[in-house]
């Protein structure tokens, strides 16, 4: 197999570590454009606030206010004063859309969300109600159940290194890309790719499963903290979908790099030499034919019979 034999043979590998880089830059920049459909529609968490902001339903203030009534008796007036305060000036959205940089929010007409505001990206951004919500006042934290509490807490040290997982596994697959060009050249370029393809995998399992079981159980937390406050959370199957896929490809890259590797040799097939040296002279004693000078044999001469035994129809007696 020639060179463009190898190069053949490492396309596809380097097609699927292209694919996977794509899913996994669309996974990220999600919910970070508000003028974008496409990345409108990408993210790992939705908070549903429609129910509460509507209305016929009674205003977040006075539910988290019932709140205070049933977890904190001993509330004092000066907190139920900031919480009214804290009420008026909010201005809570129809819904909030979480990603990996940022949030999203807006309106939501009938069973149509519609984005009007994306913050600004930040690495390592993990979604805070009380601060996106305008409920940052003096001991309106203490008002979330307990666990609710613990869990956003967990959120947000997780997501720092959810944060983290991702960017090593952009890095890696740029750099398998940049080290895949050395595999067209030979099997020591392959095996290379491989180990940097195998981390950049890894990478890519660690921060799927961080996210997954991160925003699942969020969600949970979630619907079960403040539904009944009209608070509805679900999980953002596309973002997950680019993400796994990210990981997919990915794992199935690596084992057409290592594959590589072990075949598909830039090596040309060697070719037969051509016969040298002169033919030998045949013995013509032994019945062979003679050699003449000319490196050709000619044919040896017929042996005649016995001329007893001849037919000689004009010999005379």
């Amino acid at each position: 197999m020639g060179k463009a034999g190898r190069v053949a043979c490492i396309g596809l590998p380097y097609l699927l570590t292209i694919g996977s880089l794509v899913s996994l830059i669309f996974a990220g920049i999600g919910s970070t454009d508000a003028d974008s459909s496409t990345l409108n529609k990408i993210y790992f968490m939705r908070a549903d606030l429609s129910n509460v902001t509507a209305a016929e339903a009674t205003n977040f203030g006075d539910q988290l206010l019932n709140l205070t009534s049933n977890a904190m008796n001993n509330a004092t007036q000066e907190l139920a004063a900031a919480l009214e305060e804290a009420e008026k000036q909010s201005e809570l959205r129809d819904f909030y859309d979480i990603g990996l940089f940022g949030y999203c929010e807006g309106e939501k007409h009938g069973s149509n969300f519609k984005v009007d505001f994306c913050s600004k990206p930040a690495g390592s951004f993990w979604f805070n109600p009380l601060v996106v919500w305008h409920l940052n006042v003096s001991g309106v934290h203490d008002l979330f159940p307990s666990h609710l509490q613990s869990n956003l807490q967990t959120y947000q040290k997780v997501s720092h290194w959810m944060f983290v997982a991702y960017v090593l596994a952009f890095a890696t697959t740029v750099i398998q890309l940049l080290v895949g060009i050395s595999a067209i050249f030979s099997r020591i370029g392959s095996i290379f790719t491989t180990i940097v393809s195998a981390v950049a995998t890894g990478f890519l399992i660690a921060a799927n499963i961080t996210s997954t079981a991160l925003f699942v159980t969020l969600v949970g937390v979630f619907n079960s903290s403040l539904k009944e406050y009209g608070v509805k959370s679900d999980i953002g199957a596309n973002a997950f979908a680019a993400s796994w896929l990210a990981l997919g490809l990915s794992m199935v890259s690596t084992f057409f790099w290592l594959f590589s590797s072990c075949c598909c040799s830039g090596r040309s097939a060697a070719r037969r030499p051509p016969a040298q040296g002169s033919y030998e002279k045949v013995d013509f004693a032994n019945g062979g034919g003679a050699a003449s000078h000319h490196g050709h044999t000619t044919a040896p001469a017929p042996t005649f019979a016995n001329t007893n035994t001849a037919y000689e129809p004009y010999r005379h007696q």
